[in-house]
């Protein structure tokens, strides 16, 4: 069944859930009220109790993040599952931690009572040890101390985190968010005798893999390039062991769904796009068209590596013919060289991390993506998009949106390319306008979603 389109099958077992009879319907405080539709599921917890109803059938969400509209892209994609499952399913939620990330405070809580989370325990090793790791497990086809996945493996330690809840809990189906999970859907899938599971794939981990290896050997990064190929071969291969686990597997583009359906016709392939949640208020564009924008995170190699491209191959060209060029970065870096870098240069105005990605589209005319690497599709082109904003980018980072070249954006591989295209806009208003119209339109038809769930606004945890 897809899940995206099909109401679960009266053949399935309903979950055993106890009405709750003779209390007093406590009204939630506005902030976390939400508005239902026919066949939403109300939010249920101690201070809301819901009148008795046909149980639903009972699914688990396995994630790696917690679902967050203010988040990056793997929480705002959470959300999207948490609102469309929830229109039809009775939705348990696991969040596998990794590293520092924290706990969920009262609001998630509260959002989510069926949430339950766990720790799992990163190993950390030198980059020779990871290398040594990976090829060990590469040949044995085993992972070792995440040394391929990039993710803490379940052990015996996570086991018994997970035993005590789960085990003999009655579930109709298990949707694992990322391959990377996949051990943990096998295991709860047994400890349950769930009957079904579904992964979301969201991007190939495998094809991301391979051109930020290549990105690192064009960076000169030959270990780190070895260890991201290593991990691309590793992906690969859990990717076409998918069929045995999954009834049915979701990407986040028709491009995807058409490269895997061809290296593995056997699946039962959905496309299930990024959105965002809403859609934001078109900003006017500034009286300043000589002003660029990039907005990312620069701890993801691929946004470092654009960001530096831009500083050392476009903004220094634009800036010798016209001196009123400027470029806006918002993005936290942890790299010290880097940030002492983007403070220091001329021209640049560079922000860190923004609460609000307002602040930094007001001033800004210009959306400029030189992407070379990265995985699906990418959230800072739907943005831009909806901002209203025209947008220079490389066929990297528009893929699997289905935009049209010199209609929605203007296309540009090189720095001459992106140069020009720079310019051409600033020199056209009526262009630029035209453009991230026709963009925007495209984004409001297709890529946004209605989400009553949560307060707040365009936050960014960048």
């Amino acid at each position: 069944m897809d899940l995206l389109t099909s109401r679960p099958s009266l053949a399935v077992r309903p979950p055993e859930v106890p009405c709750s009879q003779g209390r007093r319907r406590v009204p939630l405080p506005p902030q976390y009220r939400r508005k239902t539709t026919h066949n939403a599921l109300p939010l249920t917890g101690p201070d809301n109790v819901t009148d008795c109803a046909a149980p639903r059938p009972r699914l688990l969400l396995i994630s790696p993040v917690f679902p967050d509209l203010n988040g990056a892209g793997r929480e705002k994609r959470a959300c999207q599952w948490t609102q469309k499952l929830e229109e039809s399913y009775e939705v348990h939620m696991l969040v596998v931690l990794s590293g520092s990330q924290a706990p969920p405070d009262h609001a998630m809580l509260r959002l989510h009572p069926r949430l339950r989370y766990i720790h799992a325990s990163p190993k950390e090793h030198s980059r020779g040890k990871q290398l040594c790791q990976a090829l060990v497990s590469l040949c044995s086809g085993q992972i070792s101390h995440a040394s391929l996945s990039g993710w803490p493996t379940m052990g015996e330690e996570e086991q018994e985190q997970l035993r005590p809840y789960y085990s003999g809990m009655k579930l109709d189906k298990i949707v694992c968010f990322r391959l990377y999970l996949r051990e943990y859907a096998v295991y709860l899938q047994r400890l349950t005798s769930c009957p079904a599971m579904e992964l979301d794939l969201d991007d190939m981990e495998s094809s991301t893999h391979y051109k930020i290896a290549r990105l690192y050997r064009q960076e000169g990064q030959w270990p780190r390039s070895l260890l991201y190929m290593l991990r691309g071969m590793h992906f690969k291969r859990e990717e076409e062991r998918m069929g045995r686990d999954f009834e049915a597997v979701y990407v986040c583009s028709e491009e995807d769904q058409a490269l895997l359906q061809h290296r593995l016709p056997q699946l039962r392939l959905h496309v299930m796009p990024n959105r965002l949640a809403g859609t934001p208020v078109r900003l006017p564009l500034p009286d300043t068209p000589r002003s660029l924008l990039f907005i990312g995170s620069l701890d993801y190699f691929p946004n470092e590596e654009a960001v530096s491209w831009l500083l050392r191959e476009v903004l220094p060209r634009l800036r010798r013919v016209n001196s009123a060029w400027t470029l806006h970065i918002a993005g936290h870096t942890s790299n010290e060289t880097l940030r002492r870098r983007l403070n220091d240069s001329g021209g640049v105005h560079y922000y860190g991390r923004v609460e609000r990605v307002e602040e930094v589209y007001r001033p800004s005319y210009i959306v400029v993506s030189p992407l070379h690497a990265g995985g699906g599709t990418k959230l800072k082109i739907l943005e831009a998009m909806g901002f209203g904003r025209p947008i220079v980018a490389t066929g990297e980072s528009v893929y699997g949106l289905g935009l049209t070249p010199q209609e929605h954006y203007v296309p540009a591989e090189t720095a001459g390319e992106f140069a020009a295209a720079c310019e051409r806009l600033a020199e056209s208003p009526e262009l630029a306008f035209r453009l991230s119209d026709q963009a925007r339109q495209v984004f409001i038809e297709k890529y946004t979603f209605e989400m009553t769930d949560y307060p707040g606004g365009s936050k960014s945890s960048l």
